[in-house]
């Protein structure tokens, strides 16, 4: 009886023992499975994140490009309105000058006119070469002005008995007692 109640003690404890690994096992397997799924999540995460990292890079890149383009089209923007700035000044001027060139053309043709007008008077006031040659005839005169009008001016009178010369530089750059 003992012996019958022993071996089955003996297969309820090996039976125990049994179960008792099996169900180790089959933690251990719940447990590898439970891991593997974890693991499977964190490769499925991994993968997002690099997607992730990979679209913010992209992102990036993207913004980068545009902001280049920006600061190239503010570039060109400035350049083009400086260079407008500049071509608007050098209009200015230009006009500027060219008014004053006006002005003095119109001053200068003013001044030749005037110049003229008292050379006119000048060759009226001065004796002809023929009253000269008439009273002195073995003498000349020398007249050169240096531009249109001279400062100086000759006279010649004749009366009944002296013929008188005079000859003047109203300039104040003639000969001293001449």
């Amino acid at each position: 009886n003992y012996q019958k109640e022993f071996i089955a003690v003996e297969k309820e404890i090996l039976n125990s023992e049994k179960l008792n690994r099996i169900s180790a096992i089959q933690n251990l397997l719940v447990l590898a499975e439970k891991e593997n799924i974890i693991n499977r999540q964190n490769n499925k995460i991994a993968k997002e994140k690099l997607k992730n990292t990979e679209a913010e890079l992209k992102n990036q890149k993207l913004y980068i490009f545009i902001f280049i383009i920006l600061i190239f089209f503010v570039f060109i923007v400035f350049i083009y309105f400086r260079t407008k700035k500049l071509n608007d000044t050098i209009r200015l001027q230009k006009n500027e000058v060219e008014e004053k060139n006006k002005l003095v053309e119109s001053q200068h043709k003013d001044i030749t006119d005037s110049i003229r007008y008292a050379e006119r008077i000048q060759k009226a006031i001065l004796p002809p070469d023929s009253q000269w040659r008439k009273r002195l005839p073995q003498s000349f005169v020398l007249y050169s002005p240096k531009d249109i009008l001279s400062g100086d001016f000759y006279w010649v009178e004749e009366t009944e008995e002296h013929i008188f010369v005079a000859a003047a530089d109203c300039t104040g750059h003639g000969v001293p007692g001449a």
